[in-house]
């Protein structure tokens, strides 16, 4: 079995930046931090402490949080058209790693794939003079079988 073609030809493609959306956060982050020094500046001039502290700590529970989505963002905007090959090239080798495996065990091949295939398989048949063959498709999800870290440069 061989991959010909993806079926979708942008699966590699290094992604857009999103400049809008980091905009929104660092705008975002921006206020939360302004907050949460407006309302320590409450609690040194001797404002109600209980309520105070509790919304600090909800304030900076969403500022910890915007701060980790736009460093994700802002890491994945660095990923280059050269990550992406050598991704592609990991991704390849280690498909081709699973099939020499998957032939070496059809049993455990089988359980496999049953875990691999989301929906059902269609098979098409076809007959060009003396020849027969067989073409298919199916949802699969790699789920774990490909992972990895890809660090940005």
């Amino acid at each position: 079995m061989h991959i010909d073609r993806c079926p979708r030809p942008d699966a590699f493609a290094a992604p857009a930046p999103d400049l809008e959306r980091e905009h929104t956060l660092r705008e975002e982050l921006a206020d939360l931090e302004a907050q949460l020094t407006r309302h320590t500046e409450a609690i040194v001039i001797g404002g109600e402490m209980a309520p105070l502290v509790a919304r600090m700590k909800a304030l900076d529970r969403r500022r910890v949080h915007v701060a980790g989505v736009l460093e994700a963002l802002v890491r994945v905007e660095r990923i280059t058209p050269a990550d992406v090959r050598a991704l592609e090239e990991e991704i390849l080798s280690r498909l081709g790693n699973w099939r020499a495996l998957l032939r070496r065990h059809p049993q455990q091949a089988r359980q496999m794939l049953t875990k691999l295939v989301t929906a059902r398989m269609r098979f098409r048949p076809h007959v060009e003079d003396e020849e027969r063959w067989y073409d298919f498709a199916a949802e699969c999800t790699l789920g774990n079988v490909v992972g990895g870290v890809l660090h940005s440069r």
